[in-house]
């Protein structure tokens, strides 16, 4: 699989990216906010790519907010 995102020495392939940005989804559903609104505050780096991903995949909308 190709790699799709490195930073910091944290190398996650498509497939890795699909399968955590799903499991966002899966967490922000399981918590009633599919469809809703998310505000996520993180810093630059491969988390903060994985939650604005997995809210997508749940079908909510985002607010990125960055700390720094």
């Amino acid at each position: 699989d190709a790699l799709a995102l490195v930073c910091e020495g944290e190398r996650l392939t498509y497939a890795g990216y699909r399968q955590r940005a799903r499991t966002v989804a899966a967490a922000l559903a399981s918590r009633g906010v599919a469809g809703g609104r998310v505000a996520i505050m993180l810093r630059n780096g491969i988390d903060i790519a994985l939650a604005l991903f997995g809210v997508q995949v749940a079908g909510a909308a985002t607010a990125a907010l960055n700390p720094d």
